[in-house]
């Protein structure tokens, strides 16, 4: 404990995070985001 560690000093650099969009967009990219998966996964499974 105590001790400094590279790696802190580069997380420090990356800055802060992005910001969220407003919650209506964000609720549609995801559902949009996992209809796409549960169709692409439909699609790969066997007849």
């Amino acid at each position: 404990m105590g001790q400094d560690n590279p790696l802190i000093a580069a997380m420090q650099s990356l800055g802060q995070a992005n910001v969220m969009p407003p919650s209506p967009f964000l609720d549609i990219g995801v559902a949009g985001a996992l209809w796409k998966e549960r169709y692409v996964g439909g699609k790969e499974m066997p007849a």
